[in-house]
């Protein structure tokens, strides 16, 4: 039962990645953009109906988009926030985390808004895995806001300052896990335009 539902989780999300970039051929802006981000990530959750709460690491916030024009953009983006899971055996580090096409506007010329909805994902840390029962990946539905300030750009590169709220609710094997994470991240933007030929 456990394999049938990672095997449907892992459909959808090949499902959500590709119907992603089949989105992003169709939009004839030819500007695309990576982004990567790390901070700290207050993490206030559920599991087994008990509460916890961590102050972590938040990583890998990986964003990779296309411009429609100069306000609006569609993003998939990969929040992660590392947290301590202490219901069974050692406690070990795991991450909360989602694949979310998302939707970005540009505010003003540093201010920009993304919100994103998609597949959440409770993962194992790959530096603190010990034995095979520890390398389960557990899935659901997640949801995330946040707010960029850019408070240095050039015209491919820029740095800003994030705040972001994550929401996720994941089915792991006989309890869920919800939480929502709070982060302050400082990211790093690649930006190139591709001209047609």
């Amino acid at each position: 039962m456990q394999l049938q539902l990672e095997l449907c989780y892992m459909k959808n999300i090949i499902l959500i990645i590709g119907l992603f970039l089949f989105s992003l051929s169709h939009v004839k802006a030819q500007t695309y953009f990576f982004g990567v981000s790390l901070g700290s990530a207050q993490f206030y959750h559920q599991i087994n109906n008990k509460n916890y709460r961590d102050l972590s690491f938040s990583l890998p916030n990986i964003k990779l988009g296309k411009q429609i024009n100069s306000k609006h953009a569609v993003v998939l983006y990969l929040p992660g926030t590392l947290y301590q899971y202490k219901e069974s055996g050692r406690i070990r580090d795991r991450g909360f985390e989602a694949i979310l096409p998302s939707y970005q506007y540009q505010i003003n010329s540093k201010l920009s808004l993304l919100v994103g909805f998609g597949l959440g994902l409770d993962a194992p840390a790959f530096y603190d895995i010990k034995n095979e029962s520890e390398r389960k990946f557990y899935f659901g539905t997640a949801a995330t806001s946040s707010i960029a300030y850019e408070f240095l750009k050039t015209k491919n590169f820029s740095l800003d300052l994030q705040t972001r709220v994550q929401y996720g609710k994941v089915k792991m094997e006989t309890q869920f896990h919800e939480g929502f994470a709070f982060n302050v991240l400082l990211g790093i933007n690649f930006k190139k335009d591709v001209q047609n030929k």
